[in-house]
């Protein structure tokens, strides 16, 4: 994996992951309280997996050219809950599965260009692969202020800002 979480309460900021040999992220065994922010997630076998009680939220993020874009199970029964995340802002394209989920697990993708036009208020299904900010005014800006404490007017779908 590229970045393993378990138990974790972290911010994951700019970084660019590409091609890891499983996932790009992993976030597991009751990570909560952690955020996903303005990664490059490209050409690993799961984009993020989401398990076991963990609730990561993943923003303004490009998750693209992976055999499954985002993947959320439960492994361990102790945990009685899958993946839970929250994704907002993120461009989610070029994936052979863009969304997977266990009966245990749940993604609520909001505000993102996801291929196959997923479920979810102010979702749209647009092919732009482009590793920049896109659709500037078509995120939600009040996931920034919430989870990452930034004042914007407007907020892009993609990268908020180039690294």
């Amino acid at each position: 994996d590229g970045i393993d979480l378990s138990g974790s309460k972290v911010v994951i900021k700019n970084n660019r992951i590409k091609s890891s040999g499983d996932k790009c992220i992993s976030v597991g065994e009751n990570t909560v309280d952690t955020v996903i922010f303005n990664n490059i997630l490209d050409s690993c076998h799961i984009g993020v997996q989401a398990k076991d009680g963990s609730q990561p939220v993943i923003i303004n993020s490009v998750i693209v050219n992976n055999d499954i874009g985002l993947d959320a199970y439960m492994k361990k029964p102790i945990y009685k809950t899958g993946g839970q995340a929250l994704v907002y802002n993120s461009l989610i394209r070029n994936n052979r599965q863009a969304v997977k989920a266990d009966e245990f697990s749940d993604f609520s993708i909001l505000f993102s260009n996801v291929a196959g036009a997923y479920t979810g208020e102010g979702n749209f299904d647009e092919e732009r692969l482009e590793e920049k900010i896109n659709d500037q005014g078509r995120g939600h800006p009040e996931a920034l202020k919430q989870y990452l404490n930034i004042d914007a007017k407007e907020a892009p779908v993609g990268l908020r800002e180039i690294f």
